[in-house]
């Protein structure tokens, strides 16, 4: 009877201990929070957008994260990093392409040609410097980038552009705590995408990320991948914060070219395979087709049908999305789910409307001494828009702040602040930030030279003819119209009086700096290597070998005596030849 209840008493323990744990992850559960969505949206000019959002939050504080021990579906190594670190935000993206304004309008998620990374620090922070190399460098392992290469150079701490975009307390912010660099040279490829996929909760086994495939995404015409990591409010009144982070991936296709002149499309057709399952984790894996002018021009046919419709008001204008729960169709159909818009007629190409604030920005100039920059920052709505004017130009170009004018319509415009910090050479670059008003229905030109600046022969790039990037401008607005916007309808209903936050990039520049002729060392070399090889060997032979004095009389003594070896050979050949004609 003893074993037995000591047995029993075993037993009870180790349910109440299960117990325990399942109490546990359940509530570990709830503390984070998984959800999945796809946005497609057909373009003006025949293209189609296609964005990825992959989000998790974490209902935990900010500075709770960095004694937080364990790590369920947040990625282990970001936690590890922003608690190291005491990193406030993180905004990181890798892009191939330039996203068109003028044909695409606003991207949901904006971000530059190549590499970009920008965060902000927490207000505590010791050695923010020191910091910022550190992450550089852990960021470049991460993703397989040569983001440990924004050196001193190449960061820069703005002063009016790159506000925080989450919650921040009343001293969390310090002059200081703002980093910026990037990379405009950086290429991106497959082994940029593999390490990102690993941060998601069910990697590329399941999900939405199963249609991430390398092979069709940078087959695109622009290719962008993202990483947003900031605090937010866990409720209305913010009376305590989250964390969230947001993975997403940007994919620009052109249907027509692959659909015989339509403008119809299916997961198969863009992505190389359809959808076979789930991701456990997630609470929320939907697809959403904007169709709210699908059916002006030229009908579509969806299919399968959609879960229901949406209807998201922004900027007083409706939009109608088609939404599809994929929890739900998976379930129902137990195989694959194809989604895919069919178009009746090809698609008709025509003059696309542009969107009420965009820019161009080009090199002007010729010659390889002096030269200069435009931005071309187009207003086409009928108010004023107020602009922050973001500009890196890198220290090899010696901007002249005497020669910045500002002309909007022909007209001379006085900004309202301007802040310029000179560069140094080799330690950083040029700083310029503009505020300004730009008048309605205007097109204004920001314009100032600069002096190419001879390099040294080893601070030149690889292929040096080819010439040096300067990084993208950024151009910060609000908007209170919804004209050419994409966006993610999380909510079914939007305020009409909800102002839009948007940040445009420029193109990136090619500039070519006077380089030496980089043949010469070839030339030298091989000159030099034919001198010495056909001096060498008789200088060898001259200092190695000893000269001794001939003996003329034994040489002629030799000679002779070979003279009558040959003479005795010919005698007895004629002997022989002789004797043979007698017999």
């Amino acid at each position: 009877m003893q074993i037995t209840f000591k047995t029993c008493q075993t037993l009870s323990l180790i349910t109440i201990l299960y117990v325990i744990l399942i109490i546990k992850t359940l509530k570990c559960n709830n503390e984070e929070d998984y959800t999945e969505s796809l946005v497609v949206k057909p373009l003006p000019d025949g293209h189609l957008y296609a964005f990825f959002e992959f989000k998790t939050i974490w209902h935990k504080d900010l500075h709770s994260i960095n004694w937080a021990n364990r790590f369920n579906i947040f990625p282990l190594s970001l936690g590890k990093l922003i608690s190291r670190h005491e990193v406030q935000e993180l905004h990181f993206s890798l892009t191939k392409g330039i996203w068109k304004h003028q044909r695409w309008g606003y991207a949901i998620r904006e971000a530059p040609p190549n590499a970009q990374l920008w965060l902000w620090f927490q207000h505590f922070h010791k050695n923010p410097q020191k910091a910022w190399r550190d992450i550089t460098s852990e960021l470049s392992g991460q993703f397989c980038a040569s983001i440990n290469f924004i050196d001193n150079s190449a960061t820069i701490q703005p002063k009016y552009s790159l506000r925080p975009e989450g919650v921040i307390d009343g001293d969390s912010l310090r002059n200081g705590s703002l980093f910026y660099g990037a990379l405009p040279h950086e290429s991106v490829c497959t082994e940029n995408l593999t390490p990102w996929k690993k941060w998601l909760p069910c990697f590329s086994a399941k999900g939405l990320a199963t249609l991430l495939n390398a092979g069709h995404l940078f087959n695109s015409y622009y290719f962008s991948l993202a990483v947003d990591f900031k605090p937010i409010c866990r409720n209305i009144k913010c009376e305590s914060t989250s964390v969230e982070l947001i993975q997403s991936i940007s994919v620009v296709f052109n249907p027509p070219v692959m659909f015989e002149g339509k403008q119809s499309w299916s997961l198969v057709k863009l992505f190389g395979a359809p959808l076979t399952s789930t991701c456990s984790l997630s609470s929320k894996s939907t697809i959403y087709i904007d169709i709210t002018d699908s059916h002006k021009k030229n009908n579509s046919k969806l299919s399968p049908e959609p879960t229901k419709l949406v209807y998201s008001v922004i900027g007083g204008a409706e939009r109608k999305y088609a939404a599809y729960d994929v929890n739900q169709l998976l379930a129902q159909n137990k195989k694959t789910l194809n989604i895919g818009q069919y178009f009746q007629n090809t698609f008709d190409y025509t003059k696309v409307k542009p969107p009420p604030l965009f820019a161009n920005r080009f090199i002007k100039g010729y010659g390889l001494s002096d030269g200069g920059i435009t931005c071309h920052i187009f207003n086409n709505f009928d108010k004023p828009i107020e602009i922050v004017y973001f500009d890196v130009i890198p220290w090899y170009l010696r901007m002249y702040l005497h020669t910045l004018s500002i002309v909007s319509n022909g007209k001379s415009l006085k900004p309202h602040t301007i802040y310029y910090n000179p560069s140094k050479d080799r330690i950083q670059s040029h700083h310029l930030e503009i505020l300004l008003v730009l008048p309605p229905n205007s097109m204004t030109d920001i314009s100032f030279q600069f002096e190419r600046v001879f390099l040294k022969w080893t601070e030149y790039p690889p292929d040096a003819n080819h010439g040096v990037y300067v990084n993208s401008a950024i151009i910060s607005a609000k908007l209170n119209s919804d004209r050419n916007f994409t966006y993610l309808p999380i909510r079914e209903t939007i305020s009409s009086e909800n102002v839009h936050f948007i940040r445009i990039y420029t193109q990136t520049l090619l500039v070519s700096l006077p380089t030496p002729d980089f043949s010469m060392p070839y030339n030298v070399i091989c000159l030099v290597s034919t001198v010495v090889s056909l001096a060498f060997g008789p200088i060898h032979n001259l200092t190695t070998r000893r000269t001794r004095i001939v003996n003329n009389s034994s040489q002629s003594k030799k000679s002779k005596s070979l003279i009558n070896k040959i003479k005795s050979l010919f005698k007895k050949k004629d002997k022989t030849e002789t004797s043979d004609t007698n017999q």
